[in-house]
Order: structure tokens, then C-alpha cells, then sequence
């Protein structure tokens, strides 16, 4: 693996009820920077960042019970990470930082955590990245994930 090892190691647990208004934060915080929302009039971005809260959250409904975690550090929630289980690969769904705490190596040493996880369980990882995400496309090459399908909105990555 190519680049430098995170310099720390987030600790994960399963997300709860109480962890909803920072999840909602995280995820509307997250998307408005995606889409550039801060320049939009704030009832239309209220209104539609709130759906996307509310869809990414009923997906994360669906698969809860594979992996829906809270990644800790010094005791603090800063990131959610999104893990589906299936026959043949591990799927990283989500995996969000909080805006404070990126650049710390907090995404990087969560995402190397599922990798450890799929190699004991024999499996690849497999996540979905925006085209135009460039920095995060940058930072999955650098932990081992290679393009393997694209389309005009987004790349498939695996890591072996």
C-alpha cells in the first residue's frame, strides 16, 4: 500500500438512536459541501439537505444490522461509517468524517480497518465514489482501491 499510514486509529460502534441529531449534522454538513450548497437561498437548502438526510438514513435503515457504526475518537463521535456484508465482497456504503476532524487520518485509518476486516473474512471491498469526488478517489488509490466499473456519475472501487 502506497502513501502514509494514518497517525491514528478510530475506534467504532454501533450506531444508536442517540446518535441521530449528530448524524443528521454530519450527513447534511457532508452533502452541502458535495454540492456546493452553501451559495443556495436557505429554505431550498434546508429543504433538501433534509431529504438527503432522510434518504441516506432510510438506506441506512435497510442494513443496519450489517454496519452502521460511529467512529470515536478522544471520546467524541466524528465520523459514520456504512458496512454491507455480502456472499462475496464487503461493501463500504458510507463513510463520512465530520469537517473539524478531516486531514487527521481519521477516514483513512476507518476505511484500512474494513480492508483488515474484508482480508480476515476472505473478501474484497468494494465502494461507489462520485467522479468529480477527486480528493476522496485520490485517497481510496492511495489505500489500494483501483476503478473497476464507472458511469457517468460515479466510479465502482475494489480493493483485493
Amino acid at each position: 500500500m502506497a502513501g502514509e499510514l494514518p497517525r491514528v486509529t478510530p475506534e467504532a460502534r454501533v450506531a444508536t438512536a442517540q446518535d441521530e441529531p449528530f448524524l443528521a449534522s454530519l450527513i447534511a454538513a457532508t452533502v452541502a459541501e458535495e454540492l456546493g450548497a452553501a451559495a443556495w437561498p436557505e429554505q431550498l437548502r434546508s429543504q433538501l439537505l433534509g431529504m438527503q438526510v432522510q434518504l441516506r438514513r432510510q438506506a441506512a435503515g435497510i442494513t443496519e444490522p450489517m454496519g452502521s457504526e460511529i467512529l470515536m475518537w478522544k471520546d467524541a463521535p466524528v465520523g459514520w461509517r456504512l458496512i454491507v456484508v455480502l456472499p462475496n465482497l464487503l461493501k463500504l456504503v458510507e463513510i463520512m468524517v465530520a469537517p473539524g476532524e478531516r486531514g487527521k487520518g481519521i477516514g483513512s485509518a476507518a476505511i484500512l480497518q474494513v480492508v483488515d476486516r474484508a482480508r480476515s473474512m476472505g473478501l474484497p471491498v468494494v465502494l461507489n465514489v462520485n467522479r468529480t469526488n477527486t480528493r476522496a478517489i485520490a485517497l481510496y488509490e492511495r489505500l489500494g482501491f483501483a476503478v473497476l466499473e464507472t458511469n457517468e456519475v460515479q466510479h465502482t472501487m475494489l480493493c483485493r
